[in-house]
């Protein structure tokens, strides 16, 4: 069941050390390990503590940003632009929710402000994402309902540890500005 939030409800902001138990409990929520590609192994503490502390500020450093989701104020999930490319004016997108509060349409509000900062800030031209369709429906179903479209199907293209999953390859293309 979805709730009516208002626009102000959602918002995205840059890490803070103070998001250390937030990032613990995403980065080690073992059931979100399937849908990534990124290592299936537990984090310290004190390990992501260091990770906050080099957190580089710049995106055209790394090529990558990480953003926090709040709702109403509170850090609820994290989401990521990832394989930032301004030559090309696109990146890879991807959202992580703390599972309490999957389901009411905050990951829909979050990647709409994703959009609107991509597109008049990094003058990003079509974000895309990754999503295994099959084992994670609500996923496919946030960026359908969000603008995207699936490209193509990258077969047997993620190990879950136990298959191999297909991937769809969603795009989103914005207008150039």
């Amino acid at each position: 069941m979805k709730n009516n939030m208002l626009p102000s409800d959602v918002s995205l902001r840059a890490l803070e050390p103070e998001d250390l138990e937030l990032l613990y409990s995403i980065e080690n929520d073992s059931y979100l390990w399937q849908f990534t590609s990124a290592t299936a192994q537990p984090w310290s503490r004190y390990a992501l503590k260091q990770y906050l502390a080099q957190q580089p500020a710049d995106i055209y450093q790394l090529g990558e940003m990480r953003l926090v989701v709040e709702y109403n104020g509170e850090a609820v999930g994290l989401t990521d632009l990832t394989q930032f490319s301004p030559r090309h004016k696109r990146a890879q997108v991807s959202i992580a929710l703390l599972r309490s509060h999957c389901g009411h349409g905050i990951g829909s509000q979050a990647l709409q402000r994703l959009h609107s900062y991509a597109v008049e800030q990094l003058h990003i031209q079509q974000l895309y994402a990754l999503v295994m369709r099959q084992s994670n429906p609500v996923s496919f179903q946030l960026f359908s309902h969000s603008g995207y479209e699936h490209i193509a199907a990258l077969p047997k293209w993620h190990f879950d540890g136990t298959n191999f999953q297909d991937v769809e390859f969603m795009q989103r293309l914005f207008p150039v500005l």
